[in-house]
């Protein structure tokens, strides 16, 4: 089974063999996941917006007003689904069904307008241009000059944001090609005494400026303004220096394009043959200031006023209620008002206008929730509206912290995931992106407690303990990782820690803390934390200075060696002279062991504080590690009944070499006896040791002679995955004929009893095409990928093509566009990557996803890479140098290559093009390069010939 579903002999194979495990150990359908692939979505981010007068906890509530959240959703392999949702009379929320709308939204940029470089502004009488940043002999920037705080990166500590009113009007449909115009009047306090004023912009216009004094209300004189392009500010400079603690309010008009699918933008669907639009936002980390000249710094929250004029027949959404609207407010148009938010960040504030329909449900406290979806596909929003109304209660009492919220999703684990962003991230802010963390490492963590308590049959938490883990560590075992907790300050540079290190890696460390103080003393510190700083900003050391309150030992000693430096450790454990006594060492575990480190780049010289949890003859025991090396007594161990096995659960996130001698029973005894997270534990380890050639592989064969008799998922996923990671590096050697004739995959394979399985798939597959018969949707990805592949003919492919053209279903244009990238035939893939060009057929949001899912194809790799590498000033030049996704394109398919050629080839790339946000993703694609290079010298010859 496990090496069928990793060796990629073609892409459903995985799916088929496990969705052959689930029903013949009767797993229920809806549970069923397929190798490599997330059960639910992969990832989601929120920005949530606050109420009006704000929340108190349910023992003193007072009455009050809804609150609005706004979504991103990536759906697996990063589908992406956008809404938002906002406030009515009543609490309002949002759908996100997977699927439903990601094939929908088509985003495009206005004609003649490219989004790589800023509008031209138009500068109210008596402006100029931008005075030229000094610059040293060697060309590098020179220390700003404080008399311009327009050179450095951050705005000026002393401005104040009090309250914004943003009134924005949206052109759709024929007019989008206009852009939008807006109005905001920022109140600001300065705390400083200056003559400058610094608001973000970027790709507006600015076409008026006026700065008030509202001491007495009248405008102040200016003697410049101008656009800084290069740090993006709008730079305001005043006639004479105000004093500090001054009050003005800055009102700025201003005129802007739709760039991409961030920013404020313009998306459309069609519904009953019709195409329709909306327009909707997405600003987090950076990108308010693409839609209305702001002060865009987390720490700087605010109180918000919208206004949106918009055609009499769309509804306008933002994150308060309606307080009224205007009808014929100009030119048969219609001025909708909103309630004043409390005080939230920038990235926080949204807007949809659509004509999108609702429906709703009430929350155990007896506040309305609602959704909102096409009138189409709203009826298929129950599932996911009462899993949110569900998950939103016990999120209240858990954090006993209630909120009159509108959210739902279909997901679970997207919808705890979002849900989980009103009270870290919207209810308590991050100071500064470096503690991205604090929003994102939380939501992750709650995306499983949340889900456990919508499906607990599915096993969701558990599975975390392992699919996330495995990921966080494929992050962070290499030298380019960074920490969790990393300084950043240009928007490309905040763009990138949006990764696996900071969801994954931070959920893993939170589920670490979790075992470290006990479940309940968490709880109480994080309500301490979520209270103390209600509606305003933290940082890390405050999250540890409520924590600590519940904890006998100390937090901040424990986490900082987590958070504050990269890595993890791999615990060696040898045995010694007395045979009760083991020897534990503890060193950073690096997937290329010959790399050089420098221990003392890190203030903690990658040493870190581990609890040791393990099994015994009675039940579990823990200590905690705190040195290099410990001895650590386990009488008897070597005749216990079940093996030893350390980190249980799997819930600490450092990896365990055992001995392959001496009577350890891990690696050689069956694991069936140990709990099915630390089977699936050991072999995940056992992989990665062997990978980093500190194991040998006939250990870790060993060690899987016991699975044709597991049943279990979570084993099946950590084998596949380490023995998918195998066949990649062979896939393309002249050895992959011998390895697939391997006994470990004969042995495993002869009790599969995948031909019947394969069979029935070819047969639905054939039906569907030729007889138009429905098919199970938990089959569809199985039977499209796998009919696509028997046959793989020009008339297979168009009529696949066909349907991925006519669906209105987001869902399925998703898996036929999945299959569609698995072709063999290479004049097909590269017909697929030009059709990729064309947003009328792929749509921009949807370009990334595809290429991922093409470079999963071994047959494609070289034309994919030949491809890219010929438009990529062009895709540069589309998607613009801060789209992290694009940025990490390349990378994701190019760490495959394992030769020297192909390491040249990568090298010139890096070399010749720009990287913008995908930096770190290159350079550490060019580490993983270099290891699988090694990687097959030290053991394609073992593999091959020592396992026979």
């Amino acid at each position: 089974h496990a090496l069928l579903c990793s060796l990629e002999l073609h892409p459903a194979l995985p799916d088929l063999l496990l969705l052959l495990l689930f029903l013949k150990n009767r797993r229920p359908a809806k549970g069923a996941q397929c190798a490599g692939q997330p059960l639910l979505a992969t990832e989601l981010r929120v920005s949530h917006c606050n109420s009006s007068d704000g929340q108190r906890p349910r023992k003193s509530r007072p009455a009050r007003k809804p609150m609005t959240t706004k979504v991103i959703f990536h759906g697996p392999r990063s589908v992406r689904l956008r809404y938002v949702l906002a406030g009515t009379a009543v609490a309002v929320g949002l759908i996100v069904m997977v699927g439903l709308l990601a094939g929908l939204l088509r985003p495009p940029c206005p004609e003649g307008v490219q989004p790589t470089a800023a509008p031209t502004s138009t500068k109210a009488p008596g402006t100029s241009s931008a005075p030229e940043t000094p610059r040293t002999t060697t060309g590098q920037p020179a220390t700003p000059d404080p008399a311009k705080p327009w050179l450095r990166m951050r705005l000026p500590e002393g401005q104040r944001p009090r309250h914004y009113r943003v009134r924005l009007h949206p052109r759709l449909g024929d007019e989008a090609s206009q852009g939008f115009t807006g109005e905001v009047d920022i109140d600001l306090r300065l705390l400083a005494a200056t003559k400058y004023i610094l608001v973000h912009v970027k790709y507006l216009s600015v076409t008026n400026t006026i700065v008030l004094n509202k001491a007495d209300s009248q405008p102040l004189p200016l003697a410049n303004t101008f656009n800084y392009t290069e740090n993006q500010f709008w730079v305001i400079e005043l006639a004479s220096e105000l004093p500090a603690n001054s009050e003005v309010q800055v009102q700025l008009q201003y005129r802007g394009g739709y760039f991409g699918i961030v920013g404020l933008y313009q998306s459309t669907y069609t519904e009953g043959g019709v195409k329709k639009f909306l327009a909707t936002t997405k600003f987090q980390p950076t990108d308010a200031r693409k839609a209305f000249p702001c002060l865009d710094e987390p720490q700087l929250k605010a109180t918000y006023t919208a206004e949106l004029v918009h055609q009499p027949e769309y509804t306008a959404l933002a994150n308060m209620p309606q307080q009224g609207s205007r009808e014929n407010y100009t030119d048969n148009l219609v001025l909708t008002r909103f309630q004043e938010t409390r005080n939230m960040s920038t990235y926080l504030f949204c807007i949809l206008i659509s004509q999108f329909a609702s429906m709703n449900r009430t929350s155990a406290e007896g506040d309305p929730f609602r959704v909102w979806a096409p009138q189409s596909l709203i009826n298929q929003s129950i599932y996911a509206l009462e899993s949110g109304v569900r998950i939103q209660d016990f999120f209240s009492s858990w954090f006993n912290y209630s909120y009159e919220s509108q959210f739902p999703k279909q997901v679970v684990t997207v919808v705890a995931h979002e849900l989980a962003h009103m009270w870290f991230g919207n209810l308590v802010t991050m100071v500064w992106w470096n503690d991205l963390w604090l929003n994102e490492g939380f939501a992750s963590y709650f995306a499983d407690i949340g889900a456990d308590l919508i499906e607990p049959s599915w096993e969701l938490r558990q599975q975390g303990f392992i699919t996330t883990y495995i990921s966080a560590f494929n992050a962070d075992d290499v030298i380019t990782s960074h920490p969790i907790i990393v300084d950043v300050e240009t928007p490309q540079e905040i763009t990138q820690i949006f990764d696996t290190i900071t969801y994954s890696k931070g959920q893993a460390v939170l589920t670490q803390l979790e075992d470290f103080m006990g479940m309940d003393n968490f709880q109480l510190g994080l309500q301490d934390y979520l209270k103390a700083n209600e509606f305003g900003v933290a940082s890390t050391p405050q999250l540890y200075e409520s924590l600590q309150k519940y904890s006998a030992d100390n937090v901040t000693e424990f986490m900082d060696r987590w958070t504050r430096q990269m890595g993890f450790p791999l615990v060696t454990v040898a045995e010694t002279a007395d045979p009760d006594v083991l020897l534990l060492n503890q060193t950073w575990f690096l997937r290329e062991p010959a790399t050089r480190v420098n221990a003392t780049a890190s203030p903690f010289s990658y040493q870190w504080i581990i609890k040791l949890s393990y099994s015994s003859q009675n039940g579990s025991s823990s200590q905690m590690m705190r040195d290099q090396q410990m001895r650590l007594t386990v009488p008897g161990y070597r005749n216990f009944s079940q093996p030893l096995k350390f980190n249980l659960g799997q819930q600490g996130f450092y990896r365990v070499n055992y001995p392959t001698a001496g009577g350890m029973g891990s690696l050689t005894r069956s694991g069936l006896m140990l709990h099915a997270v630390d089977r699936a534990g050991l072999i995940s380890d056992a992989f990665a040791v062997a990978n980093s050639n500190q194991l040998g592989y006939a250990a870790v064969v060993k060690l899987l002679s016991y699975m044709a008799s597991e049943s279990h998922y979570l084993p099946w996923y950590a084998a596949s995955s380490g023995l998918g990671a195998i066949t990649r590096q062979l896939a393309r050697r002249a050895t992959y004929g011998a390895w697939l004739l391997q006994p470990i995959a004969l042995n495993l394979a002869c009790s599969a009893g995948n031909t019947d399985c394969l069979a029935e798939a070819k047969l639905r597959f054939d039906s569907w095409r030729l007889n138009g018969s429905s098919i199970n949707s938990e089959l569809r990805q199985i039977v499209y990928t796998y009919g696509l592949l028997e046959s793989d003919t020009q008339a297979v492919w168009d009529f696949m093509w066909q349907r991925y053209l006519a669906s209105d279903s987001a869902a399925e244009r998703e898996r036929l566009l999945r299959a569609l990238a698995m072709s063999r035939n290479a004049w097909l893939v590269n017909r697929l990557l030009d059709f990729s060009l064309d947003r009328d057929l792929v749509r921009r949001q949807d370009f990334v996803t595809l290429i991922g899912y093409i470079g999963a194809n071994p047959n494609a790799l070289e034309i994919l890479w030949n491809w890219c590498r010929l438009h990529w000033d062009s895709l540069l030049k589309d998607f613009g140098p801060e789209d992290r996704r694009l940025g990490a394109m390349v990378p994701g398919f190019a760490r495959q290559f394992n030769d020297e050629f192909h390491l040249a080839e990568y090298e010139a790339f890096i070399r010749s093009t720009e990287a913008g946000a995908g930096e770190n993703a290159r350079q550490t694609t060019l580490g993983i390069i270099r290891t699988n290079i090694r990687w097959l010298q030290d053991n394609e010859a073992e593999l091959i010939n020592a396992l026979g």
